[in-house]
């Protein structure tokens, strides 16, 4: 089962060693706060529907497939200006979140 290390992981990975001047490393805190999060503070990076975690509309998820519109502002896809993320650790952030994104 993946865990929030895993998720973390994968985000790491993508960006490497750059500096990510306009969020930073959002995913270096804790579970829950993760999980409430607000992209730019605006929408929640995991979406919820009926009170539970739903990868696949989730903008975290979203953004590392294609640009995204939220709150009427666009967001290129991230991470911005490196290679794209494997779709299959895509899918693993995806599943992780439907997994109600156990710690």
């Amino acid at each position: 089962m993946t865990k929030f290390a895993d998720v973390q992981k994968i985000l790491d990975d993508a960006v490497g060693s750059e500096t990510l001047f306009t969020h930073g490393r959002f995913w270096k805190t804790t579970r829950d706060k993760f999980v409430n999060l607000k992209l730019f503070d605006q929408c929640p990076i995991i979406a919820k529907k009926d009170n539970k975690f739903v990868g696949p509309e989730s903008p975290l998820v979203k953004i590392l497939q294609a640009p995204i519109k939220c709150e009427d502002v666009d967001y290129p896809m991230m991470p911005e200006g490196l290679p794209a993320v494997d779709k299959d650790k895509i899918k693993t952030i995806s599943d992780w979140i439907d997994d109600q994104c156990p710690e």
